[in-house]
């Protein structure tokens, strides 16, 4: 059996269609329509990440408020230790620099994202110092009066071991479960550390997008500065008419 035979004139045609829809597009539809998708995020990226992370920071730090004044009121009748009442007024004022910060990203007001960035860097620097003391007790660089506001918690294994087992001598059994309970430790603590990563790295993104926001003026202005930049480096012709 003979091969297909192949329609040159009528493959020829096609190429010939395909390759002159090329300057028809780029002449006559518009840049956006070509490269939406690019345009798209470029201009909402950013703006979305800072909504997404105020928000989380905004819930996570209500959620604690609420838990803390739900446990002040069920200790009423006992006394607190001030870091308590500490505790609940940082998340207080935390909370109000995260809906700032949900209330800039929405707006796209760059001063607004820029104080909830500086914040919440504050408060993880805090944070981070406070995990190192927790995961690593050999490292103790954090000063005394930031104790109340987090608080830290340190566990004796050795004596939770021995509690558990009733307060019995099974030296073999307790550091057994010693040893188990420092795994634990050390994979809560990788986690933890990866977590903290991706605030860094959110937080420090965030912080570049407002600035490039005031550079350029602030605002749906900026935006719009950005989306005049990006058409001029698709398409210089463009700029120009621009």
């Amino acid at each position: 059996m003979s091969p297909p035979s192949i329609n040159a004139p009528l493959v020829g045609s096609f190429l010939q269609m395909g390759l002159g829809f090329g300057p028809i597009l780029r002449h006559h539809v518009p840049l956006n329509l070509i490269t939406p998708r690019r345009e798209l995020t470029r201009a909402l990226a950013p703006s979305t990440l800072a909504m997404i992370l105020s928000l989380s920071t905004l819930t996570s730090h209500m959620v604690i408020l609420l838990a803390t004044l739900l446990h002040i009121s069920r200790s009423a009748s006992s006394p607190l230790s001030n870091s308590t009442y500490h505790f609940a007024a940082y998340n207080l004022i935390a909370g109000g620099a995260s809906l700032i910060g949900l209330i800039g990203a929405i707006r796209i007001n760059p001063n607004l994202v820029c104080f909830y960035t500086h914040f919440h860097k504050t408060t993880l620097i805090i944070i981070t110092f406070v995990l190192l003391e927790l995961f690593l007790p050999a490292f103790s660089i954090l000063p005394d009066t930031f104790a109340p506001l987090l608080g830290t918690y340190e566990m004796d294994a050795h004596h939770f071991c021995k509690e558990m087992d009733g307060f019995r001598d099974d030296e073999e059994w307790i550091l057994r479960c010693s040893t188990q309970l420092a795994m634990v430790k050390g994979g809560v603590g990788c986690l933890v550390g990866l977590a903290l990563a991706a605030q860094w790295w959110a937080v420090f993104d965030v912080w570049m997008w407002s600035r490039e926001l005031r550079r350029n003026g602030g605002g749906k202005a900026a935006l719009k500065v950005s989306h005049v930049e990006e058409a001029g480096a698709s398409d210089p012709g463009k700029m120009a008419e621009t």
